[in-house]
């Protein structure tokens, strides 16, 4: 199953009301809290962003990275000496409150901190992780605030490091929903298939067989019949390690 707002709201949660919302409610809410002008730009991104992401309203993907922002804030606050592990899990960065209840600056700084994510096309928590992590290893006296998260040196450094981290690893989705037995021919689930395709036909030729074999044997996304006949011998080479 694709990912929905249900998956990152667990029972019991302060938001759990609005899972009743409709996309109607929603884009109602948008135009008065966030402002037409900021959701021009929307379409283009859902050609970019990360793949969980493509089956998200924007608000319920901005609430899941304002989410996310919480979490990784915390666990910064805890492993880089910021704070006592006991009270650590209780500095979010933003106040514990609903997304909707929180002021209107935030509001704004998270969506388009959540849209240069989606620009980058990067999953929201490891951007929000490398950021806070960078601005932690500088001494920052204070963690980066939202309206920090697309500016300026901070997001140049994190922009190199996800280039070089595409360089040693396949980059996919750790969603079921992506993997070659929950396919049902859905144009995300497509544009996925043809993102790690790439990856290994773009792959240095010494190094495509480690790669085919994470695609078809280790993570599930493709099946070996895709390299039977473009990279046969590499499909040979990467069965081995079975």
């Amino acid at each position: 199953m694709c990912l929905s707002m249900d998956f990152f709201l667990s029972e019991g949660d302060s938001q759990e009301f609005m899972l009743s919302w409709t996309a109607q409610d929603k884009d109602q809410w948008v135009v008065e809290n966030v402002g037409l002008s900021r959701t021009k730009g929307e379409l283009e991104l859902y050609q970019s962003k990360w793949f969980d992401y493509r089956h998200l309203h924007p608000m319920d993907a901005t609430m899941l990275f304002t989410e996310s922002y919480k979490r990784e804030y915390s666990r910064i606050m805890s492993t880089h000496g910021r704070e006592d592990y006991r009270t650590a899990p209780f500095r979010t960065g933003l106040k514990r409150v609903p997304f909707i209840n929180l002021s209107k600056s935030n509001i704004t700084s998270l969506w388009k901190a959540r849209q240069k994510a989606d620009e980058l096309g990067v999953e929201y928590s490891f951007f929000i992780m490398s950021m806070l992590s960078i601005a932690a290893k500088r001494e920052w006296g204070e963690l980066p605030r939202p309206q920090h998260l697309w500016q300026g040196d901070l997001l140049e450094i994190f922009i190199n490091r996800n280039e070089k981290r595409k360089e040693t690893r396949l980059n996919g989705s750790e969603l079921d929903y992506f993997k070659n037995n929950s396919y049902v021919g859905d144009e995300v689930q497509d544009a996925h298939r043809a993102y790690v395709m790439a990856q290994i036909s773009n792959a240095r030729p010494d190094k495509r067989y480690l790669l085919i074999f994470s695609a078809v044997y280790s993570l599930g996304y493709l099946e070996q019949q895709m390299f039977l006949n473009q990279f046969p011998d590499d499909l040979r080479k990467a069965a081995k390690f079975l």
